[in-house]
């Protein structure tokens, strides 16, 4: 995706565990503690206000940020992510991740990866850069993120509550979250709510451009 595009400064974060942010994981295995995390990192850069786009779990995360007065954030996208809770087989899909993780993390990443990807074979040299990236991961943090997405709360009053303020964007062909569903229980604004067209849970890899475009139109009007 082309940054540049658009007019505000753009930071990006890390989570703990993950990319090259090294930092110990949380000890509670909850996404609010990411989002304490974060709330704290966005208060140390003094950022007063601030729009916050979270793909996939950090959508889960800005959720929790949502609940907090203090945070200063103005507007949400739920970027390929949701607000419902897992349910009962997801929840048992979390934990046998973590089984598999600890045997041999490859494994996982070599099977869950290529799956966020409408067409995989398009994209060989990036979706082997992003499990080589992964592997790096110590099991910990993919194993306390699995978790912590399992035992995340339902939040589709929040989002009606906030309607003026939550965003979605879904891919068409996404296999973790079905863009038909999301759309027909979508508890905000219609005009909140989009399908990025032929991509699955990676539109900024998959439709960057289309990507840009909508995000400038939600944030920037």
């Amino acid at each position: 995706m082309n940054t540049s595009v658009f007019s505000r400064p753009l930071l990006f974060l890390d989570l703990p565990g993950h990319g090259k942010n090294k930092e110990i994981i949380p000890e509670k295995e909850q996404i609010s503690a990411y989002a304490d995390w974060l709330e704290n990192e966005i208060k140390q850069r003094e950022i007063t206000h601030f729009d916050l786009v979270g793909h996939s779990m950090g959508g889960y995360i800005g959720l929790e940020m949502l609940q907090r007065t203090s945070s200063g954030m103005d507007k949400l996208v739920l970027f390929h992510s949701n607000y419902w809770e897992d349910s009962e087989e997801r929840k048992k899909n979390r934990d046998r991740i973590g089984a598999v993780v600890r045997k041999n993390v490859r494994i996982f990443l070599n099977e869950s990866i290529p799956l966020l990807f409408h067409v995989p074979e398009k994209y060989p040299s990036i979706i082997s850069d992003i499990i080589n990236r992964a592997a790096a991961m110590h099991p910990d943090a993919i194993v306390h993120s699995a978790q912590s997405m399992k035992n995340r709360a339902d939040h589709r009053a929040l989002v009606a509550m906030h309607k003026d303020r939550v965003y979605s964007i879904q891919g068409e062909f996404d296999n973790l979250i079905s863009a038909k569903e999301s759309e027909e229980d979508w508890p905000g604004h219609f005009e909140h709510f989009f399908i990025q067209k032929n991509c699955g849970h990676m539109s900024h890899i998959e439709q960057p451009d289309a990507s840009a475009e909508t995000l400038i139109k939600m944030l920037e009007n």
